[in-house]
């Protein structure tokens, strides 16, 4: 969530998904990285409940009101699976 321009896709094994309301970031990661880049809004996820093992952040929740981080820490417990991680840096 908040994957910017894909700088950390490299980190991530297997299959993954990174989101981004940014739509150059999201353009230039669809061009550069490995992996699946949608552009979404982190308090509006369109994924279905519990389907990730992880949900990771970072530097998102510094940059949204309080009601919007409210709402994008909900989702992400929504799309967490129940024993998955959804740790923010």
């Amino acid at each position: 969530m908040g994957c910017g321009a894909g700088r950390h896709a490299d980190v991530f094994p297997g299959q993954f998904f990174g989101v981004d309301r940014n739509i150059q970031y999201v353009h230039y990661a669809k061009t550069h990285c490995r992996g699946r880049f949608l552009i979404m809004d982190a308090a509006h996820l369109a994924f279905r409940d519990n389907c990730f093992d992880l949900v990771f952040s970072v530097g998102v929740f510094h940059h949204l009101a309080d009601e919007q981080a409210h709402a994008a820490a909900s989702e992400m417990r929504r799309v967490t699976k129940t024993r998955g991680r959804a740790p923010d840096y």
